[in-house]
């Protein structure tokens, strides 16, 4: 039985299968129920405003919570980050500081459960941030690879609204010095009746940190499309049927300088894409 838990965020992921975010958080929040029957510790993310009811609560029972996030009300808050220009990063959480291996906020922000986490069983800062520092990213989780003067991104593992706009942001920390910024998205799946109007805010977010867009399915992602207009974007926005059209597109545009960001759903089939870019331009030698 866990001791201890960490309770990463709470976003809108499966939102069309809760209803709500607030029914979202009450079922994340039986984390802390099965940690507190151990008399145990959870680590809670509080970014997500709708987790603080759920938190008062339980504590107020006596339950033993630690928060974190960027959030004023955090017990533990990031202090301040720098992007290292090798990839990954810098951390201060005031009493630790210390590199991640990890490029983003997002995984900032979860560095500081990972600190909380280990100094509770028992681990040296010096070991934490030794660990941290050797963190790579697993398959299709904002992966980076260079070939012969072009950066592709590979974040498509999976996407939500969460997860869309940390991916978007980051890649535009990393991508500064490309000659042109190419976001190549899917659309979201389970999101319920909010479906579209979350895909247009993904499309605002893309609209500050893309030259071109390129959008792969059919009514979602020109929801994407929608938003990124009306947030303003004038570049490029084309949008194909699916991961074959966009992989011929690509084959033909991409060119050397660029750096292209793949994020979407697991189903739309990125990855594929990903693979049939690399593929392309490692042949050109």
């Amino acid at each position: 039985d866990p001791a201890i838990g960490i309770l990463s965020g709470v976003g809108r992921a499966h939102l069309g299968g809760f209803g709500s975010e607030a029914a979202i958080a009450a079922e994340k929040a039986a984390l802390i129920d099965a940690v507190a029957k151990n008399a145990g510790t959870a680590i809670v993310n509080v970014d997500a405003e709708v987790i603080a009811e759920e938190i008062a609560g339980r504590r107020a029972a006596g339950g033993s919570i630690v928060t974190y996030g960027d959030a004023g009300a955090a017990d533990r808050r990031l202090l301040d980050r720098s992007v290292r220009s090798g990839g990954g990063q810098t951390i201060e959480l005031g009493d630790f500081t210390g590199d991640v291996g990890l490029d983003g906020r997002h995984n900032a922000i979860n560095a500081i459960a990972v600190v909380e986490l280990a100094r509770r069983l028992g681990v040296a800062d010096a070991d934490i941030a030794r660990r941290l520092a050797e963190l790579e990213p697993p398959p299709m989780r904002f992966v980076r690879h260079v070939v012969n003067g072009i950066e592709v991104v590979d974040d498509t593992y999976n996407a939500n609204p969460e997860s869309m706009r940390a991916s978007l942001e980051t890649f535009a920390e990393i991508s500064t010095t490309a000659t042109r910024r190419i976001a190549v998205l899917g659309g979201m799946r389970e999101l319920g009746t909010r479906s579209a109007s979350l895909h247009e805010a993904v499309g605002a977010v893309a609209a500050n940190v893309s030259d071109e867009i390129v959008l792969v399915g059919g009514d979602d992602v020109a929801a994407i499309g929608r938003g990124a207009r009306n947030a303003g974007f004038e570049g490029g926005l084309h949008q194909v049927v699916d991961g074959d059209a966009a992989a011929t597109l690509l084959a033909e545009h991409v060119a050397a300088g660029d750096a292209i960001l793949f994020k979407g759903s697991r189903a739309v089939g990125l990855d594929k894409v990903v693979v049939s870019i690399l593929e392309n331009w490692e042949a050109r030698g």
